[in-house]
């Protein structure tokens, strides 16, 4: 018989109870991430319109064919290529890209979704370490609510490729990490799940490397005598290295051609190996670039919120903390300074931002009582979370490139001639196409004119190469005229439609153009059909061609008036 009299038996009642609700909204929050993540998968119709993606999917398309077992293509280590093919054998046939393409995302978006579990307990125990539970609780809910809610977290899961995933792997090794450190396991299942970890996080990606600091500065800072600490170390690295290779056999059986992709993908990043994709980082700022596009993906309220977590975190919360901000910065300390700042490189701080935003807020509403900023805080997370809604939403809405599509097809006769930018993916519904040799360092004004002469419309498929070319150094002087042109109809060429695509809330959260450009061009680039009205000959076309324009004519302020407008 149950003594409900009892005050004791009551306030473990109220606990169980509390803890219960708050495992239960933390599974929702989950649920509300993995929905948001889901929703309009099938964002570019199977088209394949992401282009890293499409690279990932090609790769895994050939494994298993005639007996092939390691991939062709190693920017991606071995499981990331073999988990969506084999996940996908019941659903697709074998030669299938657009379902390939639709599994993967479905990985990328429950792995993303994943997150939510091991971020919320990572913030639960930072802001609780002191025993106030209920600040524990609410930073768990609150930074369960920001990963679940953060826009880049949520396009990157309706993306086929390994930002969900590099994600996941620095919140759950923080994860393990914290709950040893707090005692809450044991040091085999600390060593062998993290092992285990960071062997799965290698098979993805090689940046799982850089995670390995995690558990090594756990270690460090454990109270156990060096030479058991040793002996972890020891076992950790074993089973980490074996769990690697067995993940990514090609580091072993592929090695000149693993070594050769490290070696360019290396060149890229730090710029000795020029290509197109990183000019558009030319003059901009190695530390300051990615800390704005930081405070842009987090609304500045998420950036704000962890470093003040840095000063209500408990004192006994440091030593469990440590390890993910140590690891914070010295990733940081080695990425920012590259030559190449995608986005994309910002995945693994996302988490460390969001988990201790979450331990501001809990901190701040159950110990300092401090209403103002708290209210500040909630709010600018709102906004945070604003701008994932919008996000998710803009997924209703048809791809910018297949409602073009639409648009020619409907519109234009079957006989005209649409002239295209490189390196970009319109879809022009069967109509011929000819190229801009906008991309040959030696463009001349007549052989621009040329192709332009024989264009009867012309379409602008993304900022990726206004936005870049005519700031390049050494630019050929024709793409400066060309582009000035098409802004003010000096080439003959009108603006005649637009698409792209927003969310709910329009424009208001839409990247601007100082944002780095993949986090419009993959999934919602602002599209111009233009259309010839004055059929200009070669002659007239080279000499307006080759006229001398002010530099304030290619300023990206003039060109995005009209090549923007929909941005």
């Amino acid at each position: 018989m149950t003594d409900t009299g009892n005050p004791a038996h009551a306030a473990v009642t109220t606990l169980w109870r509390d803890a219960a609700r708050y495992r239960r909204a933390v599974w929702l929050l989950a649920l509300l991430a993995l929905a948001l993540r889901v929703f309009g998968l099938n964002w570019d119709g199977g088209r394949g319109l992401h282009p890293d993606e499409g690279n990932l999917v090609r790769a895994a398309l050939s494994l298993g064919v005639e007996g092939r077992l390691l991939p062709e293509f190693h920017a991606y280590n071995d499981l990331a290529l073999w988990l969506p093919r084999l996940i996908s054998l019941p659903f697709c046939d074998s030669n299938d890209g657009a379902c390939l393409t639709l599994v993967a995302r479905a990985l990328s978006a429950t792995l993303s979704a994943v997150l939510i579990l091991p971020g919320a307990g990572v913030a639960f125990l930072l802001a609780s370490a002191d025993g106030n539970i209920q600040a524990g609780r609410i930073a768990g809910l609150v930074a369960a609510a920001a990963l679940a809610l953060s826009a880049p977290l949520v396009q990157w899961g309706h993306f086929g490729t390994t930002e969900s995933a590099m994600a996941l792997l620095v919140g759950l090794a923080w994860f393990l990490a914290v709950r040893w450190q707090a005692g809450q396991m044991t040091d085999r299942a600390f060593v062998l799940s993290m092992a285990v970890t960071l062997g799965v996080g290698f098979g993805f990606k090689t940046t799982a490397l850089a995670v390995a600091l995690l558990p090594v500065l756990a270690l460090a800072l454990s109270p156990r005598a060096p030479v058991i600490r040793l002996r972890l170390g020891v076992l950790l690295g074993v089973v980490a290295l074996a769990q690697g290779l067995a993940f990514a056999p090609s580091v072993i059986f592929a090695t000149e051609p693993w070594l050769a992709v490290m070696r360019f993908e290396g060149g890229v990043v730090d710029g000795s190996v020029p290509v197109f994709w990183t000019a558009q980082f030319t003059g901009t700022s190695p530390v300051v670039f990615q800390l704005g596009q930081l405070w842009s993906i987090t609304q500045g309220a998420g950036f704000v919120l962890a470093l003040l977590a840095l000063l209500l975190m408990p004192r006994s919360g440091w030593r469990m903390a440590l390890p993910g901000l140590a690891f914070a910065l010295v990733y940081a300390a080695l990425t920012f300074g590259w030559h190449a700042k995608f986005t994309r490189y910002l995945a693994p701080l996302l988490p460390i931002v969001l988990i201790l935003a979450g331990v501001a807020i809990g901190r701040m509403a159950m110990v300092l009582h401090a209403r103002s900023p708290l209210a500040a805080g909630l709010a600018g997370l709102g906004l945070m979370g604003l701008a994932g809604l919008d996000m998710a939403s803009a997924y209703a809405k048809p791809d910018p490139r297949l409602a073009m599509e639409a648009v020619i097809a409907n519109q234009i006769p079957p006989d005209s001639v649409i002239a295209v930018e490189p390196r970009d993916l319109a879809q022009l519904a069967g109509r011929r196409s000819i190229s801009l040799p906008l991309a040959n360092p030696d463009l001349t004004p007549q052989a621009l004119a040329e192709t332009l002469a024989q264009a009867d419309w012309l379409v602008v498929a993304s900022r990726r190469n206004w936005e870049v070319l005519p700031r390049q150094p050494g630019r050929p002087a024709a793409i400066c005229a060309h582009y000035a042109g098409l802004v003010d109809g000096t080439l003959g060429f009108f603006p005649y439609h637009r698409t792209y695509r927003v969310g709910l809330l329009g424009r208001l959260f839409g990247p601007g153009l100082r944002a780095e450009e993949t986090r419009a061009v993959f999934d919602r680039p602002n599209m111009i059909l233009f259309r010839k009205t004055e059929g200009l000959g070669i002659e007239e076309l080279t000499n307006r061609l080759s006229a001398v324009r002010p530099s304030v004519d290619c300023a990206l302020s003039t060109l995005a008036r009209v090549l923007g407008g929909g941005a």
